[in-house]
């Protein structure tokens, strides 16, 4: 099932949302000139972590979904008890110079 979580980030997950067997979570970015992707760096003033790492998955999870109510409340319980590694992580990349959009895996170690 896709859930737009308000604008924090695309998910997918397979089997319940109690106990899902699959996570994945897609965030957007603009391609650079050079092919490139930027992520946001951590803040240590806010302690908000690198995007995409499995870090801020969970600051996002603790901090914005677990206020909310129903499957955005049950998405971040999801998220916050899987093991590291099993949330699947993507970057959708826009090329808007080729008109070309690319998916980008990022490693479990990321």
């Amino acid at each position: 099932m896709y859930i737009p979580l308000h604008l924090v980030f695309p998910l997918k997950y397979k089997g319940d949302i109690s106990n899902p067997s699959e996570i994945i979570v897609i965030d957007a970015k603009q391609m650079n000139a050079n092919g490139s992707v930027r992520l946001n760096k951590g803040n240590p003033n806010t302690r908000l972590p690198v995007q995409m790492t499995e870090d801020w998955l969970r600051y996002i999870a603790r901090e914005k979904l677990s206020t909310l109510d129903g499957l955005q409340k049950q998405t971040s319980e999801a998220i916050l008890d899987a093991p590291k590694g099993f949330i699947q992580k993507y970057v959708v990349a826009v090329d808007k110079t080729k008109g070309e959009i690319n998916f980008l895996k990022l490693g479990k170690d990321f």
